[in-house]
């Protein structure tokens, strides 16, 4: 143990934390926002709500079974009928939906809906 004293930190209800990285050269590393921001966000450090109730462990995803011919064709239909509409939140829904029941081809439908070739 070196004898030296203790470091005290005060603490404050705001500040300026700045950072330096250092990475060798064979490395890719993204420094910075990913996407461009007028200015930088305020990070808040401490708890200033409430203690969160810890969210129960999710169940084990288990493989699902490959989908009948009938249902993929009835979630393509339904999404390119939704993107026909302009209704791409219920596109997507369907998507998520059909991608989980294991649609191998309900994501591309929705793409080459979206960009007006479906």
């Amino acid at each position: 143990i070196p004898d030296i004293p203790d470091p005290v930190a005060r603490h404050t209800t705001d500040g300026l934390l700045k950072l330096k990285v250092k990475t060798n050269s064979s490395s890719s590393v993204l420094v910075g926002p990913l996407f461009g921001s007028s200015a930088p966000a305020p990070v808040t450090v401490g708890n200033t709500a409430a203690p969160a109730v810890a969210a129960p462990a999710p169940a084990p995803v288990k493989k699902s079974e490959p989908m009948l011919n009938d249902t993929e064709s009835y979630f393509n239909t339904a999404i390119k009928n939704a993107v026909a509409k302009g209704d791409v939140d219920k596109a997507l829904k369907l998507l998520d939906e059909a991608e989980r029941l294991g649609s191998t081809s309900a994501r591309s439908t929705f793409i080459s809906s979206v960009k007006g070739k479906g």
